[in-house]
């Protein structure tokens, strides 16, 4: 029975699981902080308008790279990819923690962007190389729904860590998100584009 339509065991639950949470890695570290950016303004010496252009970066890295993380993918890998990004959302997430400037900020957002970005992008591809029809329509229809609900409840998270350790913590979190994302990935998600079905990146 072909990968495509038999029911997923142990191991194809966790990898259900790791797409839908990877789904919802973009919308997360969008709202998780928002609730901090009038303590980032003080804290860094920034204006309301400065803080808000950390958010412009990331919205930006994260639109740019949505047009090239499934071409890349499609030529070296989704497995690679992931990985990949979800080590250097991590790294810029760290640095998001040791910012001493509002600059050093948006460039790490920035990076953040377009690390979470193939998040969202690739777990899509993956769900369309493993499964077809109905089980594809109802892994989607999972994803979608936690990417509904995450900006809902990211604030809360967001909200509660800020008052209880201040706004540093809040990348601390999406650091510890993006280890146990990584570790999960690298444990449960298969690689599922063989080679034979990968893409030259020519532009062409």
């Amino acid at each position: 029975m072909s990968a495509t339509t038999k029911e997923p065991g142990n191991a194809g639950r966790n990898a259900v699981f790791l797409l839908a949470a990877l789904g919802t890695i973009g919308p997360f570290t969008v709202d998780t902080y928002l609730p901090a950016m009038h303590d980032i303004a003080e804290t860094l010496h920034a204006s309301p308008l400065e803080v808000q252009q950390t958010l412009t970066s990331y919205l930006f890295m994260f639109s740019v790279m949505s047009l090239w993380h499934g071409a890349i993918s499609d030529a070296i890998g989704r497995r690679k990819v992931i990985l990949v990004t979800l080590g250097l959302f991590i790294l810029a997430s760290l640095g998001c923690f040791f910012a001493a400037r509002i600059e050093q900020l948006w460039i790490l957002r920035g990076l953040q962007g377009l690390a979470a970005c193939a998040g969202v992008v690739v777990s899509r591809a993956i769900v369309r190389d493993m499964f077809q029809g109905a089980q594809a329509q109802r892994l989607m229809s999972h994803i979608t729904m936690m990417f509904a609900i995450a900006p809902a409840i990211a604030p809360v998270i967001g909200g509660h860590l800020q008052n209880a350790f201040g706004w540093r913590s809040i990348f601390v979190f999406l650091m510890v998100v993006g280890a146990a994302l990584a570790f999960g990935c690298w444990k449960w998600l298969p690689e599922t584009l063989p080679p034979e079905r990968r893409q030259s990146l020519h532009p062409v």
